[in-house]
C-alpha cells in the first residue's frame, strides 16, 4: 500500500510538473509572438517564470492534494514588479492573459473560503474584456476551459 501511495505521489508530481511546463510554453509563445518593446516583454517573461513555480508541485511530502492547499498560490501575486502591474493596470492583453493563465490555481481551491469564486471571476472578466478580439481567444481557451471540467 505504501508503494502504491508513492506511485500516485510521483504521477501527481509528473502531473503538475507538466502542467507548468504547458502553461510556461504556452505563455512564452504568446510573447514571442507579442508586438512588446523589451521594456515590457521582460517584466513578462519574468512573471511567466515565477507562475512556472508556482505551478510547481505544492506538498513534498503529499499529505495533502495541492488542489485542497492554498500553498504557493500566495506567492505569485507578491512577486509581480511594478512595471508588469503597470502593464496590468494598462489592460495590455499579453499581462491579462498571464494573469488569466494564474487564476487557474486560485479557481482549483474555490472550496477555501478566502478564495471562492475569484479564479472564476478573474477568467471570465478578462475574458469579456479580450473576448471581443478573435485573435486573443486561442490564448483564453485552456483557462476557460478548466473552468467548464471542474464545474
Amino acid at each position: 500500500m505504501l508503494h502504491r501511495a508513492g506511485r500516485t505521489l510521483h504521477a501527481a508530481s509528473l502531473q503538475s510538473q507538466e502542467q507548468a511546463t504547458f502553461v510556461a510554453d504556452r505563455l512564452h509563445s504568446l510573447l514571442n509572438d507579442a508586438d512588446m518593446g523589451p521594456e515590457s516583454e521582460q517584466p513578462c517573461l519574468e512573471n511567466v517564470e515565477s507562475l512556472q513555480l508556482v505551478y510547481q508541485p505544492e506538498s513534498s511530502i503529499g499529505e495533502t492534494p495541492p488542489e485542497k492547499a492554498p500553498g504557493l498560490i500566495w506567492t505569485w501575486p507578491s512577486l509581480l514588479s511594478g512595471v508588469f502591474t503597470n502593464l496590468l493596470m494598462k489592460r495590455r492583453p499579453e499581462a491579462l492573459i498571464i494573469l488569466c493563465h494564474y487564476a487557474v490555481l486560485p479557481h482549483r481551491r474555490r472550496h477555501i473560503w478566502l478564495v471562492r469564486n475569484a479564479g472564476q471571476v478573474l477568467i471570465s472578466e478578462i475574458t469579456r474584456f479580450l473576448g471581443t478580439y478573435t485573435y486573443w481567444l486561442d490564448w483564453l481557451y485552456w483557462p476557460n476551459q478548466v473552468l467548464q471540467d471542474l464545474f
